[in-house]
């Protein structure tokens, strides 16, 4: 019998060493070009609210990380906007995205 909570811990540690195995592609690769093509509609509405969405990398495993910019930066429903706009639109055009995160 392990300690308490170590079947847990052991759940973060492995989600933790995936993020830190993820490779960030080159821009010139061709999944990172459609993501930052696919991107335009988010921006678009991020720019109706004075704000802007930066593309900061993307992986090999799908994940997208993005930043927000402006106004953006600091609403409180960043986070929606990120799940219900940018991640179901890039996924929605780019079928390789498996999840987009802020950083």
């Amino acid at each position: 019998m392990g300690q308490p909570g170590s079947e847990r811990n052991a759940g973060v540690a492995a989600a933790a060493m995936k993020l830190w195995r993820r490779r960030p592609l080159p821009p010139e690769s061709p999944l990172f070009a459609a993501v930052q093509d696919a991107m335009a509609d988010a921006r678009t509405y991020a720019h109706s609210h004075g704000g802007d969405i930066e593309l900061i990398d993307v992986s090999d495993d799908g994940t997208v990380r993005i930043k927000f910019r402006g106004s953006c930066s600091f609403c409180p429903l960043a986070v929606v906007t990120m799940k219900l706009v940018v991640e179901k639109r890039l996924m929605e055009l780019v079928p390789q995205v498996r999840r987009v995160v802020s950083g």
